[in-house]
């Protein structure tokens, strides 16, 4: 699954976020998902989980329990690509 989630204004992102969490396949992915390859420009950052420009804890902790970062090696620090 590729996401592009709006850059340009908090709410709009956050209201995403939260929809998307509502929808399938993330409102039950025990089900039949565990193989989902989750990419895009996601426009959050996920090392700051608090931030108030950020999307909803509630994706930051899906995403946690959930999902592997692939792209960022063992031992290394996920690098930014968006900056709010």
């Amino acid at each position: 699954m590729v996401l592009y989630t709006p850059s340009h204004s908090y709410t709009l992102r956050h209201s995403f976020y939260t929809s998307l969490l509502r929808s399938a396949p993330f409102s039950d992915l025990d089900d039949c998902y565990n193989g989902l390859l989750l990419m895009g420009d996601f426009n959050f950052s996920y090392a700051r989980p608090n931030s108030q420009s950020n999307a909803p804890a509630g994706w930051h902790d899906m995403l946690k329990e959930r999902f592997v970062d692939c792209m960022t090696p063992t031992g290394f620090t996920p690098m930014p690509t968006f900056f709010s």
